[in-house]
């Protein structure tokens, strides 16, 4: 009779590799090489914005490391959050809450050091933004079919400027 051999099965051992680590990167950076940064909101149980929530924007390492703060606390909830594709700018849809709320478009400009809010008015259920591939436009989706429609707008970063594209009331 013959008995069989047992084969070896090798397991793979992982390997942990460190995040590396930037300093402030210098004001002519090219911020579409900053490299590792995550943007996302942090609530601040700190802070009395009017309001049980306050939030702010900040971004931070993989590792969670050199969080920073970008903008001061808001009453309210963050939407969708997208960095430009040049890795100049974070647009961000934020939910105003209270009864006179609504949702704003702001981007926040890490080379000037400052948020921009781009809508004057209140935008009405928006489900979506994209930046056009020069990153001077945002392209904004709303549907709300009991009262709007389906809504697609395009909004100029430097002037502030609404195109609507399409509205289906």
């Amino acid at each position: 009779t013959l008995t069989p051999t047992p084969t070896r099965t090798l397991v793979p051992v992982p390997s942990l590799t460190s995040v590396p680590t930037l300093a402030k990167p210098p004001e002519d950076y090219p911020f579409d090489q900053l490299p590792g940064w995550i943007a996302h909101f942090d609530a601040n149980f700190e802070v009395e914005c009017g309001g049980v929530l306050c939030t702010y924007l900040s971004i931070t390492r993989p590792d969670f490391s050199d969080d920073q703060a970008l903008t001061d606390s808001a009453y309210g909830l963050p939407k969708v959050i997208k960095w430009s594709p040049d890795g100049r700018y974070i647009a961000y849809l934020f939910a105003v809450l209270g009864p006179s709320g609504g949702y704003q478009l702001s981007v926040y400009d890490l080379q000037a050091e400052k948020a921009l809010l781009l809508t004057a008015e209140y935008l009405i259920a928006p489900s979506t933004i994209s930046w056009s591939g020069d990153s001077h436009r945002l392209v904004v989706a709303s549907l709300e079919e009991e009262i709007t429609g389906e809504k697609l707008e395009i909004v100029d970063v430097t002037t502030k400027k609404t195109t609507a594209l399409l509205s289906d009331p």
